[in-house]
């Protein structure tokens, strides 16, 4: 009897079962898979399937040889215990039945949900854990194999920005709980990888300076600032000038700062005076 597979679509497509991955066949196969689960649950059309596997150049054997394909997958992924395949035909095409929990993809979506109720909630220990969960389920490019791909490329920036917005919460949860070292570590990895999102470097300036670092919090912003004018030919935002401006009174109340839920910022929590004018950018 075989259990019930789990998708990965983190990292190359890969489905396990009973601890072993599951021999998925060729790329066009593979394709097929792929952009069934990436909307798991909804319906995907045959040409959005088609287009998925042979682009916008569809040979004339089209039909019969992705129905040969979802013939394969429906027996490589048939579930024993239900006597079914989590491929289903719906018109105008198949639809992937895959739970939420076998499925990293919607496992990741739920943790980064999480991660925020409990940031809203200023539940800064739930929110870092829901946060680690997410990163962990995130092991590589969203369908490494596929990355650029149309389908898959618009699919993986709606999913970068829900990290990194997962990660401002993760940050936040971390100063909350007074793990100011890890803070600074994880805000300076956001900040390399969104470094034209200003509320990503106001992050790695307050950890910065709750780390004792405020020398190098000063420096990050004139960096930013940099940036910003030569890539954007913009200045930077008023909430890291007013965090600029705190950190150089050293204004007591940046090291009480997040002590209100992190959708109201600083400027929800009474004892962070400084900071209440500091808000972060973007705060959620």
């Amino acid at each position: 009897m075989r259990g019930v597979p789990f998708y990965r679509l983190f990292g190359p497509i890969e489905v396990v079962r009973d601890g072993r991955p599951v021999a998925l066949g060729g790329p066009k196969q593979r394709a097929v898979l792929a952009a069934l689960l990436l909307d798991a649950g909804r319906v995907v059309s045959v040409d959005r399937l088609a287009d998925a596997v042979w682009g916008d150049e569809h040979p004339p054997s089209m039909l019969s040889s992705l129905h040969a394909h979802i013939s394969n997958l429906r027996r490589l992924l048939r579930d024993d215990e239900r006597a079914t395949s989590p491929i289903v035909r719906r018109n105008p095409g198949y639809v992937a039945d895959v739970a939420p929990d076998d499925l990293d993809l919607r496992l990741f979506e739920r943790e980064c949900d999480r991660a925020r109720a409990a940031a809203d909630a200023a539940d800064w220990p739930a929110t870092v854990e829901a946060a680690d969960r997410a990163v962990a389920l995130r092991r590589g490019p969203l369908l490494a194999e596929f990355a650029d791909e149309p389908w898959v490329r618009a699919a993986a920036t709606s999913l970068d920005e829900r990290w990194a917005q997962c990660e401002q919460h993760a940050v936040t949860g971390l100063l909350g709980i007074g793990r100011v070292t890890a803070a600074v570590v994880r805000s300076r990895e956001l900040l390399l990888a969104t470094p034209l999102v200003e509320r990503a470097c106001w992050l790695h300036m307050i950890a910065l300076y709750r780390a004792g670092r405020a020398a190098e919090a000063l420096e990050v912003f004139r960096e930013q600032a940099r940036r910003m004018d030569e890539e954007l030919g913009l200045e930077v935002g008023p909430a890291l000038r007013e965090l600029q401006g705190a950190i150089l009174r050293q204004d007591g109340g940046l090291d009480s700062w997040p002590a209100a839920p992190a959708h109201a910022g600083p400027a929800g929590a009474a004892a962070a005076r400084g900071a209440a004018r500091a808000a972060p950018p973007g705060a959620v």
